[in-house]
Order: C-alpha cells, then sequence, then structure tokens
C-alpha cells in the first residue's frame, strides 16, 4: 500500500482498466491524468490500493486537503497495522502546506 502505484489492482475489469491507466500516467509524471483515472477506478470499485494511489496524485498537484481526505478514508478499510501507521503518518506528518501549516 505504501509503494508506488500499480502494486495492487482492482479486479473488476473496468475498474483494473482505468487503474492501470493511472499507473500509467503516474510514472510519467501526469499527475492530474492519474488522479482522474484513479477516481474513475474507485468509483468503479472500491479499493483501498486504488485511494492511497488517488491521494498521492493528488497529494503530487498540491491537491493537499483532498489528498487529506482520501488518506483519512483509508482508515475505513481494515488495513494492516503497517499500512495502517503509513497512512496515519501521512496525515499527522504532513509538510506544512498540507492543511494550514506555512
Amino acid at each position: 500500500l505504501v509503494a508506488a502505484p500499480a502494486v495492487a489492482m482492482p479486479k473488476k475489469r473496468a475498474a483494473k482498466a482505468a487503474f492501470e491507466k493511472g499507473a500509467k500516467a503516474y510514472s510519467r509524471d501526469d499527475f492530474a491524468a492519474a488522479r482522474d483515472a484513479f477516481a474513475k477506478s474507485y468509483g468503479l470499485e472500491t479499493d483501498p490500493d486504488t485511494l492511497f494511489a488517488w491521494a498521492q496524485a493528488e497529494a503530487k498537484l498540491d491537491n493537499c486537503g483532498r489528498a487529506i481526505e482520501l488518506w483519512e478514508r483509508l482508515g475505513k478499510f481494515d488495513l494492516p497495522a503497517e499500512n495502517r501507521e503509513a497512512v496515519r503518518s501521512f496525515v499527522e506528518k504532513r509538510p506544512p502546506r498540507f492543511g494550514g501549516g506555512a
């Protein structure tokens, strides 16, 4: 979960295709296209890996509030302890530009 996008993928065909499109865009640093594809994939299949990738793309676009909202949404999933800790760290130890800082 804390690795780069494309480690795991959704299972439904359409969601998987959108996820793969997002992963390719992310690898090309086309974070806007990645965000759109991950959002579409997540809309088709609720998947924590897709949600994490979507949050990462939002963060790369400096959409800090949205990234935090998505990371916090991950808390509703039954994540392994190490993944839950990584997500908590993203939210709590975020750079100052992420929500109310300098």
